[in-house]
């Protein structure tokens, strides 16, 4: 029965999956709407040429001509079908790529049928006609991750990015907030204006007011001239209230004045004065409990609620760690101008096991901290802080997801011979030779995989067997 879309649709399928594309037809059929479908990128351009549709909704990856080409294609037919692309990777920079080639949406392999239906409704309601979007650019550097948390994340990202509505970020401390904040600002319509940083919590009370929205002069002591305000300085652009949990209370009916109304009154001003502005808001508090026990105005918070934006602590994504750990290596080798140290298996599976309560921040700092004082080619157990270096090392993820096929498999084997090497060699008391007939290989060979895999055995490694 069609009852999730609020219209029948022309719908172009394009996907190299013969089961996957039937699927989809089905999926779509079922709900009422005109289906083609297409097994290739060449199919789908063909189609574009020759018929109008609504949505199209293509593969990313396929032989020949990919989702890219499509996309182009899409973009530039005079019906200007909204595109929803479908990857397996879900990479955030191929789904920013995808973006910037004109989609609106991305739906990453597997998806339930319902997720499916809600995008398909969400892109098609009440879109406008475009030729083209603006095309946002890279991603925020350092707002890594490829964990399934973090996939959420980057999926509701990219879902708000172009909306211009207000989103609240939620998150405890060092989680990355500010570069998700960053991110929402250049990944939207108002990236060539300015984006201005606010930490609430570092205004003084008696000057809050003045710092937002300015004052005149002779509003108080001090204020020998007109100033503007920060509101100002973001007009056109994206203003990114930081901490907004320790905004005073009797000031807080301003900001949502400034939100409905899109309007202000400097100190001391008479004059309502129109903003352009899009406001995002961050915290690590408890909004909601705070505002049903009087701590802060239900009616702003219900207003700055409308999109949450929930970025979990790097506990609950420790499939990150090497994603992260990798990057900020690179990173700071770049910054402290040193070659890039590689980090032992046993060392990462440490900082996997900690529980990070300062999240990514504190791993940065770390990892900061770990290249300064590197003195070899990789970082082992011993050059981690004590209170990292006493847990049990934990098993994690790859971090294979964002890489293509070939890219994966190579991190994969990397890992696993690294971890059979170290056990091998243990199990054999660092006698190289006794390892080498057990693996099967000459000591000579197994040296000089110690050697690529940055492993340094200590102890008996010339010892007969």
């Amino acid at each position: 029965m069609p009852a999730t879309s609020v219209r029948r649709l022309s719908i172009l399928v394009c996907d190299d999956e013969a089961r996957f594309r039937a699927m989809l037809e089905q999926v779509l059929v079922d709900e009422g709407h005109d289906v083609r479908t297409v097994p290739d990128g060449h199919a789908a351009i063909a189609a574009l040429e020759k018929g109008s549709f609504d949505l199209v909704i293509t593969d990313m990856r396929m032989p020949g001509v990919d989702g890219f080409a499509v996309l182009d294609a899409a973009r530039r037919t005079p019906s200007a079908p909204a595109v929803v692309a479908i990857t397996g990777y879900a990479s955030i920079d191929e789904t920013v790529l995808a973006i910037r080639h004109g989609a609106q949406d991305y739906l990453a392999k597997p998806f339930p049928i319902d997720r499916l239906l809600e995008v398909v409704a969400t892109v098609t309601r009440d879109r406008p006609r475009a030729p083209e979007r603006p095309a946002p650019p890279e991603p925020v550097q350092g707002f890594v991750g490829a964990s399934e948390p973090m996939r959420a994340v980057h999926a509701r990202l990219l879902r708000f990015a172009p909306l211009d509505a207000t989103v609240l970020i939620q998150g405890e401390t060092g989680t990355g907030k500010e570069l998700a904040a960053a991110a929402l600002h250049d990944l939207s319509p108002r990236k060539h204006a300015t984006l201005v940083r606010v930490n609430c919590a570092n205004i003084e009370r008696t000057l809050f007011e003045s710092a937002l929205f300015g004052h005149v002069r002779g509003s108080f002591t001090g204020a020998v001239a007109d100033k503007d305000g920060l509101f100002h300085a973001a007009q056109g652009g994206t203003i990114f209230l930081d901490e907004v949990g320790e905004i005073p209370l009797d000031l807080q009916a301003k900001l949502l004045r400034a939100i409905e109304r899109k309007e202000f009154l400097r100190v001391g001003g008479t004059a309502p004065e129109r903003v352009d502005v899009r406001i995002v808001a961050a915290t690590n508090r408890d909004l909601e409990t705070q505002a049903k026990r009087g701590g802060f105005r239900e009616d702003l918070y219900f207003r700055l609620s409308g999109f949450v934006l929930e970025i979990p602590p790097l506990r609950e994504r420790r499939d990150d760690v090497p994603l992260l750990v990798a990057n900020f290596l690179g990173r700071f080798a770049r910054e402290q101008k040193k070659p890039e140290p590689t980090i032992s298996e046993d060392a990462l599976g440490r900082l996997a096991a900690y529980d990070w309560p300062g999240n990514v921040r504190e791993l940065e700092n770390v990892v900061r901290a770990l290249v300064a004082c590197a003195t070899s080619e990789t970082i082992g157990t011993g050059e981690l802080p004590p209170r990292i270096a006493a847990l049990p090392p934990q098993e994690v993820g790859t971090g294979a997801l964002p890489l293509d096929y070939h890219a994966a498999k190579e991190k994969v084997v990397s890992a696993f011979e690294r971890r059979y090497f170290v056990e091998l060699v243990q199990k054999h008391g660092a006698n190289l030779s006794s390892a080498a007939r057990a693996a099967g290989l000459d000591r000579k060979s197994l040296r000089e995989k110690l050697r690529k895999l940055g492993l340094k055995i200590e102890g008996r490694t010339d010892a007969p067997p």
